[in-house]
């Protein structure tokens, strides 16, 4: 049976034994022959059947073996070649049985010429089974014992004197040739072992040989992709590796570094120092290369020097396990540049476009209007404004909001002179300067050929965003303004433009300049008496269109100044919203309301609902909700006693701070109220996101409800509207008794206008109220006499 071999040596011995079948093969047809030949030269009969036996059982081996070479393992392989190693075996044990039993029948003649026989016809396989011994001494001996022994031990059964001799000297051959077989295998194995370590010790270090090329390739690869020096010297401080990087730095000697260099040379050319060593920074580097040479424990250093050609260069050197040094060098020179570079250009573009960013404009523009020397030289200023970019913005995601941007930097540069200044302001914002336009009819014209381009429908992930875009122009000389005014002046005309139309273009003239000055005036005085009384708030009534009772007030501000008289609140509002005063001012004011509140209670008035507005600025900041709360506890009144009227544009611009701001404001039990619906963007999908619960018709819709069949559809469908999402509806501005008829008709809710009454101060409505709810029953409309005009 084959011995527990590892698979390799099991395959490697299977492979010998077979390759000696084709001359076992021979050997036993020779031997065939050779039987048939001396069967009548000796008159032996009977040796024709042992010869056919013979060669019958050479030629059966011929099978495993054919198998053996043509057809290739189909199971597990360590069975496949045990049972070939059996099949060998077995095959090669018939063969030597049969010349074995032909042996000893020809010994029964005890003649020397059958013992010649004998010896002639045993040689043979005997050599040929030494063969086997180097692979499998089983093998060998099977073959030698069966040749050998089947005789002697016949005879031995049945002894005959005559053949004692020739039966001693089978044996001791049969025994001489078992050592010789198992001393064979033992050396053949120790051999074959020593040949396999040695094949696997030189395939070891063809795999260390091939994987320190690649390790070194690796390194070198990386080394490569550095932008800075790096050096590995050994323990002996000679140079192993380096990069590109390293040899850039000696633009002199870059042939003289090369591995092999000692460090102290290389040094040398880099510091371009000699002796004797009298300057003190050139100490500093005798020093260093001391540490590294000479301090075994030392394991991290670092030296900065400035060379002689102005370059600073700054080194690194860590030890390695090895005892080896890894040293990084950088010139510190041009990284500092670089970063200088980088640094000022980011203070000067955007840092999403790559656009000039306010700062660089401005400069540009400075240099422009210092330029401009002769009064045909003219300075264009051109503002730019993306309507609906942020609910696109809000809605799509900030990236979507970039890609819109990048977009439109391309367009404009696309489309601009070579020479002009293209900018982004901030956010949604982009300015050109020019000074290539002769006229200011040709920079309306260049105007609007970039709005244009920028309207037109933006693609991307195949959907189309189309946006609207307003422009503001300045233009020097005719603005003979400082460029901080230019800009400043652009910016009002581009204002203007927002609020005239989403695509609207406006030059900048005197006329907005006087208005502008009016305007800063007024912010001024509005800045100045925010803690004075000279503000107040005004209450108008709102009437329930059914049972014709008083249902809730509008609080209105107003501003009586001490030299402009009553200013009107579209004059003031507006400004105090563009400042941002108007947060501290309804801070400021919302307290009185609070305290009117109270006094009405205090007259026995029923809790009618208090309307506030609020300014989407205020929304946006986001700290009203907390104000709200603190107010309303420091009076002790209850939220649910007053609402507070947004505009459309409040809820357009519908950021998420926004939107939270609205949340809270409800959750402390107020309502909300849209003013003015129909006049502005709104959508329906807004009423079901913002937490509203009323709606307001513009008065402007009202005063047509009686003459024009369009307008009272107008308010009809804002009725169903609102009632279809579970609102209530007010009309505004309601003046007549038909308007009033009217509103009734279609189911409007409520209403509040000159024909109830103006907007009263707190005494008055006092009293107007009290005279109301005293009235059980009423028919006719009244204002009152008292009161100031809306």
């Amino acid at each position: 049976m084959a011995q527990k071999l590892d698979l390799p040596r099991l395959k490697d011995r299977v492979t010998t034994l077979y390759s000696q079948t084709p001359a076992q093969v021979l050997t036993g047809l020779v031997t065939s022959l050779i039987l048939l030949i001396f069967q009548n030269y000796l008159g032996i009969s009977g040796l024709t059947g042992f010869a056919i036996a013979i060669a019958a059982t050479q030629l059966l081996r011929l099978g495993p073996w054919i198998y053996f070479r043509r057809v290739p393992p189909r199971h597990g392989q360590r069975l496949w070649y045990s049972r070939a190693e059996t099949f060998f075996l077995l095959c090669s044990a018939l063969a030597a049985l049969t010349i074995g039993l032909t042996a000893a029948d020809i010994l029964v003649l005890a003649d020397r010429n059958s013992q010649f026989l004998v010896i002639f016809l045993m040689a043979p396989p005997l050599a040929i089974s030494l063969t086997l011994a180097p692979a499998s001494a089983h093998a060998s001996s099977l073959n030698a014992m069966l040749i050998l022994g089947v005789p002697a031990l016949l005879h031995l059964l049945s002894p005959t004197p005559d053949l004692l001799q020739v039966e001693a000297r089978l044996l001791v051959m049969m025994g001489l040739l078992l050592w010789v077989s198992f001393r064979l295998e033992r050396q053949a194995n120790a051999l074959n072992e020593t040949v396999r370590q040695c094949a696997e010790l030189e395939a070891h270090l063809a795999s260390q040989a091939y994987l320190a090329n690649r390790t070194r390739e690796t390194l070198q690869n990386v080394l490569g992709c550095v932008s800075f020096g790096i050096a590995i010297y050994d323990r002996h401080l000679h140079l192993t590796a380096l990069n590109a990087a390293y040899v850039e730095l000696f633009p002199q000697n870059s042939g003289l570094i090369r591995e092999g260099a000692r460090l102290e040379d290389v040094h040398r050319l880099l510091f371009q120092y000699h002796d004797p060593i009298d300057d003190l920074a050139n100490h500093r580097i005798l020093i260093f290369l001391k540490k590294i040479s000479e301090e075994p424990t030392a394991t991290d250093h670092r030296l900065e020097h400035t060379l002689v050609d102005g370059r600073i260069i700054h080194i690194h050197a860590q030890r390695m396990p090895d005892n080896g040094w890894v040293l990084t060098t950088m010139d510190m020179t041009s990284g500092r540049k670089a970063a200088t570079e980088a640094m000022l250009h980011l203070s000067r573009h955007d840092s999403l476009t790559g656009l000039p960013n306010r700062t660089m404009i401005r400069r540009n523009l400075e240099r422009n209007v210092t330029r401009a020397s002769r009064p045909r030289d003219l300075v264009a200023v051109m503002l730019f404004n993306l309507s609906g970019f942020r609910s696109i913005n809000d809605g799509f995601g900030t990236d979507i909001g970039d890609e819109i941007l990048l977009n439109v930097a391309q367009r404009l540069n696309q489309n601009c002179d070579k020479s002009d200044t293209v900018g982004r302001l901030g956010g949604d914002e982009f300015a050109v300067i020019s000074t290539v336009l002769s006229s200011p009819h040709a920079v309306e014209q260049q105007a609007r050929v970039l709005a244009n381009a920028l309207r037109q429908p933006i693609e991307i992930n195949g959907q189309k965003i189309d946006l609207g875009v307003a422009a503001g122009i300045t233009i020097y000389p005719h603005d003979q303004s400082s460029p901080d005014e230019l800009l400043r002046n652009a910016g009002h005309a581009l204002n203007r433009a927002r609020s005239a139309d989403k695509n609207s273009i406006v030059l900048f003239d005197q006329g907005m300049q006087k208005e502008l000055q009016a305007r800063a005036a007024l912010e001024i005085d509005i800045r100045a008496n925010l803690d004075s009384h000279q503000f107040s708030f005004h209450y108008q009534p709102q009437i329930d269109l059914q049972s014709k009772q008083l249902v809730g007030v509008e609080a209105l501000l107003r501003w009586n100044h001490p030299e402009r008289g009553w200013v009107s609140p579209d004059q003031f509002i507006p400004v105090a919203e563009m400042s941002r005063l108007i947060i501290p001012l309804t801070e400021r004011m919302l307290p009185e309301v609070c305290e009117q509140a109270r006094i009405w209670d205090s007259r026995g008035l029923p809790p009618f609902k208090i309307a506030v507005n609020l300014s989407p600025i205020h929304i946006a900041e986001g700290s009203f909700p907390a104000f709200l709360r603190e107010t309303l506890a420091a009076f002790n009144l209850r939220a649910e006693r007053f609402e507070f009227e947004i505009t459309e544009t409040a809820i357009m611009g519908n950021s998420e701070l926004a939107i939270e701001s609205l949340r809270e404001i409800e959750a402390t039990g107020a309502t909300l109220a849209v003013d003015d619906f129909g006049t502005g963007y709104a959508s329906i999908s807004y009423l079901r996101q913002f937490p509203v619960s009323k709606l307001k018709i513009d008065r402007s819709f009202v005063m047509e409800l009686t003459l024009d069949p369009n307008a009272r559809a107008i308010v009809a469908a804002v009725t169903r509207l609102g009632h279809s999402f579970g609102l209530k509806v007010v009309a505004e501005g309601v003046e007549t008794e038909a308007q009033a008829q009217a509103l009734t008709a279609i189911h409007c809710d409520m209403a509040q206008g000159y024909l109830f009454s103006r907007a009263l101060t707190g005494d008055d409505l006092s009293r107007w109220a009290e005279e109301r709810f005293v009235r059980s029953v009423v028919t006719n409309w009244t204002r009152p006499q008292s009161g100031t005009a809306e």
